[in-house]
């Protein structure tokens, strides 16, 4: 065992639900792909919420992390999960990441960078982080903590003033986050560029 593998955290798995944004045709199922996907890379996999609620059909393995912050959105998610045991990493995904595959998800974790304090897509719509898609170590509580405190509280702003393994996508992107189905368009756009990249 080398000393990098040493001082590298095990990881745990955070599904993030869509909120109150409109569902995917195929996004009724999605917590359960996510699940699916994680489970090789995880030891363990914990469901986001911001209360209790009953257990779903087909959800029955996950455990629930009851979100620890009020009005905080996504970061209090992936601040509760830090909190909740600072020894271990954490894979955060949403399920709103229809496209989410088996490489895709492979590709970041071989990709990780334990001594920084996050790893993530680079976003090919913006070029920015994507925080809901990427690997946080237990070095990014205080340093998330520090900067909150300093008035910033959006993850990709957070991610963006961090020391992080910034990575671009390898195949289709399949970290653009579609909240709506207004968001098609724009993936269209990339099937139809890399196709025409291709061709």
């Amino acid at each position: 065992m080398t000393l990098l593998q040493e001082k590298t955290a095990p990881l745990h798995g955070l599904i993030m639900p869509g909120g109150g944004s409109q569902r995917m045709p195929q996004g009724g199922t999605q917590t359960e792909v996510c699940a699916r996907l994680l489970r090789p890379h995880c030891e363990k996999i914990f469901l986001s919420v911001r209360e209790s609620v009953p257990t779903q059909p087909g959800l029955a393995a996950l455990e629930q992390l009851k979100d620890g912050y009020v009005n905080m959105g996504p970061l209090g998610g992936i601040l509760t999960a830090l909190e909740s045991n600072p020894a271990c990493a954490w894979l955060i995904v949403t399920s709103q990441h229809p496209l989410l595959d088996e490489a895709t998800l492979a590709f970041l974790v071989e990709n990780r960078a334990p001594l920084c304090h996050a790893t993530a897509f680079r976003n090919p719509g913006d070029d920015q982080p994507e925080p809901l898609f990427a690997i946080y170590e237990p070095s990014a509580l205080a340093h998330f903590i520090e900067l909150m405190d300093n008035g910033i509280t959006l993850p990709s702003e957070m991610l963006l003033k961090s020391d992080i393994q910034l990575i671009d996508p390898p195949f289709l992107p399949s970290q653009l986050t579609l909240k709506t189905p207004e968001d098609a368009p724009q993936l269209l756009w990339w099937i139809k560029d890399k196709d025409r990249k291709s061709g």
